[in-house]
């Protein structure tokens, strides 16, 4: 295979680079000084077109307006020498104007490998663990840690990862200042990838590892530092065994940050409890079922990071000795819930606790929900096993109605609820309805009661941005839920709300933009939701397309596995926002706009129909113009197609089609209708 030879990509030129230095470096300022546009320009002359650096620069100067100090930094890029690192050099410039505490932060990133993708918030949470984010008063050091990798990051030092979800951003350090980060951290770092080893030649402080296995032989070739205070363990495959565990953590007297993520590690030694100066212990995505108890003598430890652990079954009973444990990460995506089965009591004793993804409510005499009353808590919380609420003054107590800082709430009850409350000392959840009940009344009806009363004490604070319901078995949902008070709520999904018939008024949410219903299969009517943009209906019993044909403002619609799903005349008409529809799994659709209701459609981009098993016809009468993805999927009865080249969407440019095997057939007779569309796959 011949070789192409490599693309010399040049510099951007002159004026490029000064428009965008001008725009950093006089951003603050009502007029440009003549004599620092001069500088400037000589600056912007010495960067070679490379845009970082000039970035860099135009940064570094915009709040200096001391002439002086521009022709100091002129001075600076005009001494550095020309070679193959006058670029590093050059950069280097720029970073000896940093504060120290800045140049610590930065030097510290050096011990992860070229194109790491950082967590903005995990990483704070590692330059606190080393020191590096001293007191500041009251201020919260991770505020203060946010102010300096934004600072970072604005100078050009990191940059956003183009391919990150939004909601979900990643970080990247870019190549040149990775190597300037190196190049100043004084070799006191250890990275080791896949058996080939960088830095070390001094004393380690530290040290990142990826490794292709867990052979013990693998680590024993490491030579490891007893002055070691960061060690970041990725593995490719395998777990750490004891063996392996029982050499480290000797040599890691003076750990302050141990991370083994991401192997299937499934237990810990009680060594562990030996590391006194241990302040971050990162366990993220491993086999772990519980800690041991020796845990709890991390007195020092801030972050417990047990995120997606999804085999996690109790904490240390000890746990609330860590009286300095800010954040306790316990987050599992919601839905692929796995429970903790109980929590330590004494959680209220963190009085430093930041962030804790679950709570379990305990029976009896465990973790009782009163537990989270003075928690400063933020973020996401999950409340689980709710129906282990006894007392009804337990629930106000916990005084969500004040945590401002929770963005995302999950109150959950388990999925076969059973009433718990057989202790003959406690005051009864529902006092004033308990004793209407019939001795012989089911244990539903009293689950249903119980329910409904203690969700009225369950309202959070109106910052609330996405809320969660998971098996909640009232018959109707508290009137906070349409409070319009809740000005930041834009995420509200229900799932396994089976006995609730009706939605309140959720219309008087100004900003509700996203609506999950999951296995409500009571519900008969949707309200009408003038802002509402995603709509997801999973499982209901009743026909959806006729609830839905008011949401004027909808954009994204998925129904899924609605058994009495049929289209009705004009149920599309009012739809003219709708971007993307999905239809899956349901059993009882015949046929899709079998007469010109799809081309009401008129903003339609993306439509995919998929294990409609019953399904024969799809929209004979032609599809919408916008459409320019199609997906077709386990349709096995489909065979009405508006398969002429008039009927299909001239802008259609992917078509999917596989298990629809009388479709199929029709295709492929007609392929010369499908010459317009860029990417067919038809199996």
């Amino acid at each position: 295979m011949s070789r192409e030879p490599p693309i010399l990509l040049k510099g951007l030129n002159f004026e490029s680079c000064w428009s965008l230095f001008r725009e950093r470096a006089f951003a603050l300022r009502q007029t440009e000084d003549q004599n620092l546009v001069a500088i400037g320009r000589q600056i912007v002359e010495k960067c070679q077109g490379l845009p970082m650096v000039v970035k860099l620069f135009g940064c570094l100067l915009q709040s200096v307006t001391d002439e002086d100090e521009w022709r100091s930094v002129l001075k600076e890029i005009w001494e550095v020498e020309k070679g193959e690192d006058s670029i590093l050099q050059t950069l280097k410039v720029s970073y000896d104007q940093l504060p120290l505490h800045l140049k610590q932060c930065l030097a510290y990133c050096s011990v992860f490998p070229v194109g790491h993708e950082f967590d903005m918030d995990e990483l704070v949470k590692l330059w606190m663990a080393e020191g590096l984010i001293p007191p500041r008063g009251n201020r919260r050091p991770e505020a203060v840690g946010n102010r300096y990798f934004n600072y970072l990051l604005w100078r050009s030092f990191f940059q956003v990862c183009t391919d990150c979800h939004q909601s979900n951003v990643k970080y990247k350090m870019p190549t040149m200042i990775h190597d300037l980060a190196q190049s100043v951290s004084s070799q006191e770092f250890l990275r080791v990838e896949h058996n080939e080893k960088q830095g070390g030649d001094n004393i380690v402080r530290l040290a990142f590892c990826s490794l292709n296995t867990a052979d013990p032989v693998a680590f024993r070739q490491i030579c490891i530092s007893k002055s070691l205070r960061t060690f970041i363990l990725h593995l490719d495959s395998g777990a750490l065994s004891k063996q392996v565990i029982g050499f480290l953590l000797p040599r890691f007297n003076c750990l302050r940050v141990l991370d083994l993520r991401n192997n299937q590690l499934e237990q810990l030694p009680n060594s562990i409890g030996d590391l006194t100066h241990l302040r971050y212990l990162g366990l993220y995505n491993t086999q772990i079922k519980c800690l041991p108890e020796s845990v709890s003598n991390l007195y020092n430890l801030q972050t417990l990071n047990l995120d997606e652990c999804y085999k996690l079954l109790e904490l240390p009973k000890g746990l609330s000795m860590l009286i300095n444990l800010r954040h306790l990460n316990l987050h599992i995506d919601w839905d692929r819930w796995t429970e903790l089965k109980t929590m330590p009591p004494g959680i209220q004793d963190l009085k430093s606790l930041q962030t804790m993804s679950r709570f379990v409510v305990s029976a009896k005499n465990g973790c009782e929900i009163r537990e989270l009353k003075d928690l400063k808590l933020r973020g996401e919380l999950c409340i689980s096993k709710l129906e282990n609420v006894e007392n009804i003054e337990h629930a106000d107590e916990a005084n969500l109605k004040d945590k401002q800082y929770i963005e995302k709430l999950m109150l959950r009850w388990s999925e076969a609820t059973h009433n718990n409350n057989n202790n003959n000392n406690s005051r009864p959840l529902v006092p004033t309805i308990w004793g209407r009940l019939r001795s012989g009344a089911t244990s539903n009806i009293q689950n249903t009661l119980r329910a409904e009363e203690l969700i009225k004490h369950l309202q959070p604070h109106n910052r609330l941005k996405q809320l969660r319901i998971e098996h909640y078995d009232g018959t109707h949902f508290p009137q906070w839920l349409a409070d319009g008070s809740f000005l930041s709520l834009e995420s509200i999904t229900l799932s396994n709300c089976k006995r609730c018939t009706v939605l309140p008024a959720m219309d008087q949410l100004p900003n509700l933009r996203n609506l999950v219903l999951k296995n409500c299969e009571g519900l008969t009517a949707i309200p009408h939701l003038r802002n509402i943009h995603t709509l997801v209906v999973d499982g209901l019993n009743k026909s959806v397309f006729s609830m839905v044909s008011g949401l004027s403002s909808l954009s994204s619609l998925t129904i899924s596995r609605c058994g009495d799903t049929q289209v009705q005349k004009s149920s599309f008409e009012q739809l003219t926002s709708l971007t993307k529809l999905k239809i899956e799994g349901c059993a009882s659709l015949v046929s899709v706009a079998s007469e010109e209701d799809l081309q009401t459609l008129i903003s339609l981009e993306s439509l995919e129909v998929s294990s409609c098993h019953e399904l024969v016809s799809f929209a004979v009468a032609g599809l919408p113009q916008s459409l320019n993805s199609l997906q077709l999927c386990s349709c096995e009865k489909l065979e009405y197609f508006p398969i002429q080249f008039n009927l299909l969407a001239s802008g259609l440019r992917t078509l999917t089609l596989s298990r629809c095997p009388l479709l199929k057939q029709q295709l492929q007779n007609n392929e010369a209708y499908l010459a317009h569309i860029n990417e067919k796959n038809i199996q």
